[in-house]
């Protein structure tokens, strides 16, 4: 494992101990820093999510967490990290044979996995100054210290995109349909929401029509707002 991903690693054992011992966020009365934010970045696929994720991460000097939520889960509950990765955002009808294949030692339900996830989620938004990206944090995390961004674009950009690393377009095009499908039954059945409902969302980019240095600009102004509209509220 790199020192990065240990760094993540660390900092997600933080983020989970301290949600632990001060409560969920239904229990807990602490106070906590407004101007703590969390980014949740969800995306189509093949829309940048991921550039743009990283950019912003460097831009911020904050952790971007993606796979290493999975890492960090896979460690938890003993389940391999290559099992949990496909379960990770894909269809609920794929959870009971995928599963059933890991044998009766390691067995984790759908639900299990999504209350995992969950609990993760909230401790980093506890803890702040992070971004996630996908995971259905855009739809999970409170609304109060959290920027929920979702980037798009259209489909035909989307699967030029994806063709750049694989063979055909019959190939990138089912790849784009599959994702995006799989992605929206994930968030629908098991955080009850709906991936492509706008007025979830603080931001929404086209990402076609706005290169990523561009996206970032704009998610760091909704921050300035979004503490600017909280140091307000607190006077």
């Amino acid at each position: 494992m790199t020192t990065q991903a240990n760094r993540l690693g660390q900092s997600l054992d933080r983020a989970y101990r301290h949600w632990r011992e001060r409560g969920s966020l239904t229990r807990s009365g602490e106070r906590h820093d407004p101007t703590r934010l969390t980014i949740a970045i969800s995306r189509e696929r093949g829309a940048g999510g991921g550039t743009v994720a990283r950019l912003l991460a460097e831009r911020l000097d904050w952790p971007l967490y993606d796979r290493e939520l999975l890492e960090h889960i896979a460690e938890r509950s003993g389940v391999h990290e290559d099992q949990l990765n496909k379960l990770d955002e894909s269809r609920p009808a794929w959870f009971s044979e995928v599963l059933q294949s890991l044998g009766p030692a390691k067995q984790m339900t759908a639900a299990g996995y999504a209350a995992l996830l969950h609990e993760l989620l909230c401790a980093l938004y506890m803890q702040g100054n992070c971004i996630v990206l996908g995971r259905g944090a855009a739809q999970i995390l409170p609304l109060e210290r959290t920027i929920r961004v979702r980037l798009i674009a259209p489909y035909e950009y989307r699967v030029e995109r994806v063709l750049e690393t694989l063979v055909t377009r019959q190939a990138a095009e089912r790849h784009v349909h599959d994702s995006d499908r799989d992605r929206r039954l994930f968030v629908k059945e098991y955080f009850h929401k709906d991936v492509n409902n706008c007025h979830d969302y603080d931001l929404t980019i086209d990402t076609s029509r706005v290169d990523a240095v561009t996206c970032c600009e704009l998610i760091e102004l909704a921050m300035v707002g979004r503490t600017a509209a909280a140091r307000k509220a607190a006077e």
